[in-house]
């Protein structure tokens, strides 16, 4: 059992002395006790004089008179007149009045205000869910909801506080409370959370204080798995494995295993993990596997990744398109799918530099290119014995579209130009140009531009006189420009019109042909005996139908368009009219060679036949 002797503390604090009158007194002097101390409350203090009788008051009610102690009673006056309190229970707190008379009949007061208090005891804190390092640490998982608990004794009252101090803070308060129990939580509690967690209780009454303290980490681990990577050694008959997961706390331990964990290696706590082996244990199809363990992760949680040696079976994939440049073409090799990574370089006229990469390009300018020129790149891996190297390869070639020169339109219909570009190697971009500036042409309410495979067309709707003239199918690739001429002919609706009242009038010249030779022939006789035919033989004269050898051949040459650019020229054609009593327009003539009639001359008789 605690005592506390008061009778010092209590001359340290008493504010003011008794006076040696009655009407004087001393100011109030506060004792603190705890239940089963020992109290004594003074009295007379002011020099050595023994009072001669002294009444002790609480809270305004007389508990005890007396001039000495009395044995036996937890209340007793001593031979000073304090007052004697053993064994402090909480009811004993309160105001105490002390009135004492002097020998020499002065009386003096006193007054004693006595605090019973209590602890704070038994602090006790819970931190949960969390895990237990043997060091006694406590650590729980990033993202996870953490409780934090505090409890404590105290009288008459307390207060909880929970506070942290951690790597950016100091006692920095988070909760508090007059309670006595205090709960506090973090949801999804992250790294910066981690610290020293104290809960802190305070007697409110006497001020005294009581904590307990926890370290808390917070462990966590990516949320990525393993990386698995692997490279030529220094030494050329040996591959390079490394294995990393870095960003996990603590440091997590890795392990690389072959094939199915058969030949695994010593575990190490780290966050890149790298062995070497060599070319001669390996072969294609042959998995390599980082295993990554941690303390977040649980047995058969581990993190793991692998590498499956891979020689891909085909070559390499080259290609080239245009560059942002356009002074300059791209190239560009890919071989997807190796592993290890490959090596690659580009051969062609000179010897690039090699890039561990499975996609390289190379850009270079249109003024180093020609025609013919092949560019070669070459894939090396590190399964593949020297000479044993993939490979694939360009072979530049211009472009040569190809068409028709000489093209023929009617007013009012439609047409289509086409050309046809199929040798150009990078593909040529191709379009339709027209007249001698070459303004380029696109689809609109006069034009439609369309592309079928590799063919270009150019539709020319509701033509008219003014379409008439050339047009450039022009073909475009970094080595060089070609294009086709086309020259498009446009003839008037009356072309047709005459051909067709020509075939009109000869088919009535025939049909009056052949009713007057039915009538004739039906009435020969009459003719006969009348002797027209006869006076006409008499007097000499002949009737004689003879066929015509004479044909007039009008030769017209289309002047020759000059050759285009492809090494292709237009036609010479040419074009024979005939003469026609009803003026037949020429362009019946140009739809064939040559066309030739047979004429038939009449001779008219001297004199008339009569009947």
């Amino acid at each position: 059992m605690r005592k506390a002797v008061c009778v010092a503390l209590l001359q340290v604090c008493l504010a003011a002395t008794a006076a040696l009158s009655g009407n004087d007194s001393s100011a109030d002097t506060i004792l603190k006790a705890s239940p089963g101390d020992i109290a004594v409350l003074p009295c007379y203090t002011n020099g050595n004089v023994t009072p001669t009788s002294t009444t002790w008051m609480k809270n305004g009610t007389e508990i005890v008179v007396g001039n000495g102690s009395t044995p036996g009673q937890r209340l007793s006056v001593l031979h000073d007149g304090s007052l004697d309190v053993s064994m402090v229970i909480p009811g004993d707190e309160g105001s105490y009045l002390c009135n004492s008379t002097l020998p020499n009949n002065d009386t003096f007061q006193a007054r004693v205000l006595l605090l019973v208090t209590s602890g704070p005891e038994n602090v006790s804190t819970t931190i949960g869910p969390v895990s237990h390092l043997p060091n006694g640490t406590l650590f729980a998982h990033r993202g996870s909801t953490v409780v934090f608990n505090c409890s404590s004794s105290s009288y008459p009252a307390q207060r909880l506080t929970w506070a942290l101090r951690g790597a950016s803070t100091s006692n920095e308060s988070l909760v508090s409370d007059s309670k006595s129990w205090l709960g506090y939580s973090i949801e999804n509690i992250q790294p910066s959370a981690q610290g020293v967690y104290t809960c802190w209780a305070n007697n409110t009454a006497s001020h005294e204080a009581a904590n307990k303290s926890s370290e808390l980490l917070v462990y966590y681990v990516p949320e990525r798995q393993p990386e698995c990577m692997c490279a030529a050694a220094q030494n050329s008959s040996q591959i390079q494995f490394n294995c990393s997961w870095f960003g996990a706390y603590p440091t997590p331990t890795l392990r690389w295993v072959e094939g199915q964990g058969a030949h695994g290696h010593t575990p190490e706590v780290t966050d890149n993990l790298s062995v070497t082996l060599e070319r001669s244990q390996l072969s294609g199809g042959q998995t390599l596997k980082c295993m990554a363990e941690h303390p977040v992760l649980g047995t058969g949680e581990e993190k793991s990744c692998s590498l499956t040696l891979t020689v891909p079976r085909g070559h390499p994939d080259c290609n080239c398109i245009a560059a942002q440049d356009p002074s300059q073409i791209k190239f560009t090799c890919t071989w997807f799918g190796a592993v290890p990574t490959p090596k690659l370089h580009w051969e062609g006229g000179h010897s690039y530099p090699s890039e561990v990469t499975d996609n390289l390009s190379l850009t270079l300018n249109h003024s180093l290119l020609s025609s013919g020129r092949t560019m070669k790149c070459v894939a090396e891996h590190l399964l593949l014995d020297p000479g044993q190297e993939r490979s694939c390869s360009l072979t530049l070639t211009p472009p040569y579209p190809k068409g028709d020169p000489l093209v023929t339109a009617v007013v009012g219909t439609s047409v289509t130009l086409t050309c046809t570009e199929t040798t150009s190697f990078p593909p040529a971009n191709t379009t339709w140009r027209k007249g001698l500036q070459q303004e380029e042409i696109v689809t609109g309410s006069k034009y439609v531009v369309s592309v079928e495979d590799a063919d270009y067309k150019l539709t020319i709707l509701n033509v008219s006189k003014d379409d008439e003239g050339v047009y450039f199918c022009r073909s475009e690739n970094p080595l060089v420009v070609i294009e086709l001429e086309v020259y498009l002919t446009v003839k008037t609706s009356s072309v047709n019109t005459g051909a067709i009242i020509g075939i009109v009038i000869a088919a009535l010249i025939l049909g009056t042909a052949f009713f007057v030779a039915k009538t004739v022939y039906s009435s020969r006789h009459q003719i006969c005996l009348g002797g027209g035919f006869g006076q006409m033989g008499e007097r000499g004269d002949v009737l004689t139908l003879v066929d015509s050898d004479d044909e007039q051949v009008f030769p017209d040459t289309v002047p020759q368009l000059p050759p285009v650019s492809n090494g292709h020229h237009t036609a010479l054609v040419q074009i024979h009219r005939i003469p026609s009593s009803d003026h037949e327009d020429a362009g019946t003539a140009d739809t064939s060679s040559q066309q030739q009639e047979d004429t038939v001359e009449t001779e008219e008789p001297e004199d008339l036949v009569s009947f």
